[in-house]
């Protein structure tokens, strides 16, 4: 049975795609919208989550998926209330994770912050397989402030056509200079994206 979700499930959803493509903030004069994108790809593991919905780039195990519910339960009872949001990050000591080469890979020295990498199955999935244009329309927001943008496609076995048709046709015949990458496509999925392309 499909989930019904409220207006307010929505403003979280694109709350979340926002962050998965980095370079928005509410405070320009302040900060650069840059923070949650890096750290979290810094980092071994990275999660938020806010009114039941998460925000993470890893395939997070259900130990780790149940530790942070039983961590925001406690942290109502603390607090007293039934909101708020939960921030959790975990990086090992013998990390040989390199921060510039994590910079270079989004924002080249004498490019800036020109390529993102969104992962499909997080930033679409949440209430399914991603199958409308208004899911495809709040993916592409903004994406024309990037040069390259990455759509990983990894454990996605399925699309809708309105949803791909949005994008590859009707998005990229609007944005030609605009470079959309498709990584990890299920044959289905690679074969809905070259149907809407022809």
């Amino acid at each position: 049975m499909k989930k019904k979700y409220s207006r307010n499930d929505l403003a979280v959803e694109d709350a979340v795609v926002e962050l998965f493509k980095g370079k928005l903030t509410t405070a320009e004069s302040r900060h650069s919208g840059e923070g949650i994108f890096f750290t979290s790809r810094i980092v071994d593991d990275f999660v938020i989550l806010s009114s039941n919905t998460m925000f993470t780039h890893n395939n997070i195990s259900e130990h780790t998926r149940q530790f942070i519910h039983s961590k925001r339960d406690e942290s109502k009872r603390m607090i007293g209330v039934d909101a708020g949001t939960l921030v959790f990050l975990k990086m090992s000591n013998h990390s040989k994770k390199d921060i510039k080469e994590v910079f270079d890979m989004f924002a080249p020295i004498d490019s800036g912050f020109v390529k993102t990498s969104i992962p499909i199955k997080h930033a679409c999935c949440e209430f399914g397989y991603p199958v409308s244009r208004s899911q495809a329309r709040r993916l592409c927001t903004r994406f024309e402030e990037f040069e390259e943008i990455v759509l990983d496609f990894a454990d996605v076995d399925n699309i809708g056509q309105a949803f791909a048709h949005e994008i590859f046709n009707v998005f990229q015949k609007n944005h030609p200079n605009l470079k959309l990458i498709v990584n990890n496509a299920a044959p289905y999925v690679k074969n809905m994206i070259e149907r809407v392309k022809n």
